[in-house]
């Protein structure tokens, strides 16, 4: 092979290696911070007022023990729940 072909072939499978493994969004988590970013708002709004929303998704608590909450919650669960406040006009 050309050696300009492994050199950018070696670049690209460092690269790929780099993204690490995908998840599907059907089964990822997030974390806090990924949800707030992903609805547009900071953390604190997030943990202060949108998790405590009655209908939003319950976390789950990934921690070692009981004491200490490490909250995640299902992608598809804060997904779905943002399709649900959708602002239905009436005509």
């Amino acid at each position: 092979m050309d050696e300009k072909l492994i050199e950018v072939l070696s670049e690209l499978s460092k690269k790929i290696e780099s993204l690490g493994a995908h998840v599907p969004v059907d089964k990822a988590i997030w974390s806090p911070a990924t949800c707030a970013q992903y609805l547009g708002v900071s953390e604190r709004h997030f943990a202060e007022r949108l998790a405590l929303k009655p209908g939003f998704p319950e976390p789950f608590n990934i921690s070692a023990g009981e004491r200490n909450l490490v909250a995640r919650y299902r992608a598809k669960d804060i997904i779905a729940w943002v399709e649900r406040q959708r602002v239905r006009r009436v005509a």
